[in-house]
């Protein structure tokens, strides 16, 4: 009897293990068919968005790269003056826009224009120097303005006549008919009586004085040159 008693208890724990390993088969087939699996989604940075104020300064940068900017500007060296300076155009000279012979000509100025100088630079070498003067009106070289003033030429005064305003003309100097040897004064007593002039000379010579009225030695005027 115990022998067999022992035996129903193995048989009934035997039975019981297989429930358990039964329950638990069917607890996990039952997790994996009908639990479903996590998945895991891979995390996605969102890429920065570009304002517009990022765009300009890419495309300047770009732009600045592509085509470099030369900054560099000739420079000229000025010697300022503290204060106003005139000088005047010896001759004909050319305001240029720059200290140099190729720049435009901005204007001509004649001999002796007075114009003001700002500054002294150096510029192209014209006539053995290279001084060129900034003026208010452009550039001039230093051969062509002194700080002298031009001389001025003296000229002969012109006479003119307070009557009718005209240059009043040198006397005549057709030299006086000297009287011809031999001639007569053959009695007359007046110019309107004299057939020559060589007649009016002879009685000037007589003592007719009344033939010469404005006593320049040449009488009857009306028909002898010269008085």
């Amino acid at each position: 009897m115990p022998k067999l008693a022992t035996q129903t208890t193995k048989k009934g724990s035997s039975k019981l293990t297989g429930y358990l390993m039964g329950i638990i088969t069917l607890g996990l087939i039952g997790y994996i068919l009908f639990v479903p699996k996590s998945s895991t989604t891979p995390r996605v940075t969102p890429a920065p968005t570009d304002t517009g104020a990022t765009i300009e300064a890419r495309a300047i940068k770009a732009t600045s790269q592509a085509f470099p900017t030369n900054t560099t500007a000739p420079t000229f060296e000025a010697t300022v003056t503290n204060e106003e300076t005139f000088y005047y155009t010896i001759a004909q000279a050319n305001v240029r826009r720059c200290p140099q012979t190729t720049c435009d000509i901005d204007t001509q100025l004649n001999g002796g224009i007075e114009v003001l100088v700002i500054t002294q630079v150096d510029g192209d070498t014209v006539s053995g120097s290279n001084k060129w003067y900034q003026t208010t009106l452009g550039y001039i070289h230093s051969s062509l303005i002194s700080d002298s003033p031009p001389i001025a030429v003296a000229t002969q005064p012109t006479n003119f006549s307070t009557n009718n305003s005209q240059q009043s003309a040198p006397p005549p100097t057709t030299a006086p008919i000297s009287p011809v040897i031999g001639a007569s004064c053959n009695g007359a007593t007046a110019c309107t009586q004299m057939t020559s002039c060589e007649q009016a000379y002879a009685c000037l010579q007589a003592g007719d004085s009344g033939l010469d009225r404005d006593g320049d030695g040449v009488p009857c005027e009306s028909i002898c040159p010269g008085g």
